[in-house]
């Protein structure tokens, strides 16, 4: 336009110059377009490397374009996926390389290479669970292995040891249970086989055995004690040192000597007896007389003292079932002291008695579990009464005390506390309001006014009230106030004694009795009538 309004040089000049800016900027975009298509290219057909360099030199080239720079950001994220794809590749391979040698080798149950191999794979592969899991499984198949090797050799001692020693039948139970172990193990077979005929070879010993041993009982029991030695000596010839068989050979020889030795006997038999009647063994010197009788049959002086030992036996079981009897009798009325005397007294005519010993120590038992409880009780009660008593809880601490001299009543500690506590009210009494027998009705009240203490006596102060009632649903009231008013009171919820009784009321908490000018306490029953033997003030410490 300038130059159509004047033909000057410098527009011409400078339309000149846009015209080759513009060809060589129209040049620069073919060769920008030229090289992003070969890379384009060269990334379709999955050339990375090569695309990664012509991407690089299009960025150089135009450092102003993104779009090289955002390719080449592509390109070296599908270079480092390809990388970690064929690095994972690398793994699986060495993984299977490891793996797959040792499940062969599990599989065909060479279990020491298979162990080795599963471990190499899970020290290498830490984050795969399989060849753990197989390395505990081998392992736990060579553990299971290895005790049954040890069970079987275990049973296999005590089978040999066992069979050594002759006892067959515990051996073969262990070589049967060896066997179940190992099956293919072809000792316990034989030494089952061996035990199996000997049993055999013993039963047939053992049955022409049994049949001179029965024939020798037989004739032992007929007394024929010579044709009895002679059978018996026939089973010992086949079982040397059986113990029955031995004790009757030697047993019918005594017997032997024993008849030819009767008379001599039967005097000593009636000795030894009258030794023990005079010693009131009575049981004992029966077994003697009837030992003569054995020697002497139908003897008059052996019969008359037999009987005479068993009347004396007769009375002292009368007189210890009486005494027994008498005992449970007060053992089940839970009279246990009455039930220990005659226990006692029934051991005293039969020492050697269980039944006697044992109900003496059980009754002696029960009443000491009695005294540890009564004791266990008292001790509570007055632990809790003097932590009253310590607290100034007079009243409840006289209950408890009074409580703990009930439980126990040889303890001289309560009554000597209740008796302390009553000579501290005296000592610290401020008002003596009531001295004198006064009845209060059921459902009625009576008011007893006093002069109000002065304020420096009104702290830690005690109302004492002393009275005397039927204890069925009896409850006391005690309130307290000035004039017309009432600023407090207390409540007793039911009398515990129809004896006279003292009831103690700390007033330390309540705050009207000290900041207020009391001049009266009433009294107001619910239930029975009541008798009031004393009320005043008292001072703690």
């Amino acid at each position: 336009e300038a130059l159509e309004i004047m033909e000057k040089d410098y527009p011409q000049e400078q339309i000149n110059a846009i015209d080759r800016r513009m060809q060589s900027m129209e040049e620069l975009t073919a060769k920008y377009k030229q090289m992003i298509t070969e890379a384009d290219e060269a990334l379709d057909n999955d050339l990375l490397s090569e695309a990664k360099n012509l991407y690089q030199d299009a960025a150089n080239a135009f450092s102003d374009s993104t779009y090289p720079k955002e390719q080449i950001t592509k390109v070296e994220e599908l270079i480092a996926k390809r990388q970690a794809q064929k690095e994972r590749q690398q793994l699986i391979a060495e993984y299977q390389s490891l793996i797959q040698p040792a499940d062969s080798a599990f599989e065909a149950d060479n279990l020491s290479m298979a162990k080795s191999l599963y471990a190499d794979a899970a020290d290498n592969f830490s984050d795969s669970t399989y060849p753990k899991e197989q390395l505990e499984k081998v392992e736990s198949i060579i553990a299971q292995r290895e005790a049954e090797k040890v069970r079987y050799e275990e049973l296999i001692t005590k089978a040999d040891a066992s069979f050594n020693t002759e006892d067959f039948k515990e051996a073969l139970s262990f070589y049967q249970d060896a066997e179940e172990v190992f099956p293919d193990n072809l000792y316990p077979k034989k030494q089952i086989s061996a035990i199996n005929d000997t049993l055999a070879a013993i039963e047939s010993r053992e049955l022409a055995y049994k049949k001179a041993i029965n024939q020798g009982d037989s004739l032992y029991d007929r007394k024929e004690y010579q044709d009895a030695i002679k059978a018996y000596q026939r089973g010992l010839d086949i079982f040397p040192g059986r113990e029955h068989p031995t004790e009757r050979v030697n047993k019918s020889m005594d017997l032997l000597a024993a008849i030819r030795e009767k008379e001599k006997m039967y005097s000593q038999a009636i000795a030894t007896a009258d030794s023990l009647f005079e010693a009131k063994a009575y049981e004992q010197s029966i077994v003697s007389y009837e030992d003569a009788l054995q020697h002497k049959p139908k003897n008059p002086y052996a019969l008359q003292q037999t009987q005479a030992a068993q009347d004396s036996i007769d009375k002292r079981e009368a007189d210890f079932n009486y005494a027994m009897a008498q005992g449970n009798s007060a053992f089940e009325q839970e009279n246990y002291k009455k039930a220990l005397a005659n226990f006692q007294k029934a051991k005293s005519l039969k020492p050697e008695n269980e039944k006697a010993r044992e109900r003496v120590n059980e009754t002696s038992k029960i009443l000491e579990q009695i005294r540890q409880q009564m004791l266990e009780k008292y001790n509570a009660v007055i632990a809790e009464a003097d932590r009253l008593y310590k607290n100034k809880a007079l009243s409840r601490a006289t209950d408890k005390y009074e409580e703990a001299a009930q439980i126990n009543p040889e303890e001289e500690y309560p009554d000597q506390m209740i008796a302390k506590i009553k000579e501290y009210l005296e000592e610290h009494s401020l008002r003596e309001i009531v001295n004198q027998r006064v009845t209060v009705a059921g459902q009625s009240e009576k008011k007893f006014e006093f002069e109000p203490l002065a304020y420096r006596d009104r702290t830690n102060n005690f109302i004492v009230l002393t009275t005397k009632g039927e204890k069925r649903n009896t409850k006391i009231f005690l309130n307290y106030g000035i004039g017309e008013d009432k600023q407090g009171g207390v409540v007793i919820p039911s009398i515990t004694t129809e004896n006279e009784r003292q009831y103690i009321f700390n007033l330390s908490d309540h705050r009207r009795w000290k900041e207020n000018d009391i001049n009266w306490i009433s009294v107001y029953v619910q239930g029975s009538d009541i008798e009031i033997t004393g009320l005043g003030v008292s001072k703690g410490d």
